[in-house]
């Protein structure tokens, strides 16, 4: 797969990544490896394949500080997707996990979180190729 425009280096640096990682049994590393993954897709614009690669990496072995970030990541792509009830859901398991972590979470009401998070994600212009 390419992303930014047939620039094939980041999607074959995941690949690789994913592969090193199931080869010795890290399940850290691959939940975050999938997590970068699911936002190169975002950022393409595949949102499905985002949120579906999200969600593996939260379903796998993790400790809070990952489910905490990988959860937050998942609400956010939710949102853009327009899922708006998997938003509200999804930010519950993040704020646990950011808590059981001893991490600070965002201090807004959930209803007003979940409409910072409901807009399409941005691409990140450092990834552009300018020509």
């Amino acid at each position: 797969m390419a992303f930014y425009e047939g620039d094939h280096t980041a999607a074959e640096l995941i690949s690789r990544a994913l592969q090193e990682t199931d080869a010795c049994g890290d399940h850290r590393g691959r939940s975050r490896a999938l997590t970068v993954q699911a936002l190169l897709h975002a950022e393409a614009n595949r949102l499905s394949n985002a949120i579906m690669l999200a969600e593996q990496a939260l379903a796998g072995p993790h400790d809070h500080v990952g489910a905490a970030q990988a959860s937050f990541r998942l609400a956010r792509l939710y949102g853009a997707a327009g899922r708006h009830h998997d938003v509200l859901h999804t930010l519950q398991q993040s704020r646990t996990h950011y808590h059981a972590a001893g991490m600070p979470f965002p201090d807004l009401a959930d209803t007003e979180l979940c409409r910072t998070l409901i807009r399409p994600v941005p691409r990140a212009s450092r990834f552009r190729r300018h020509q």
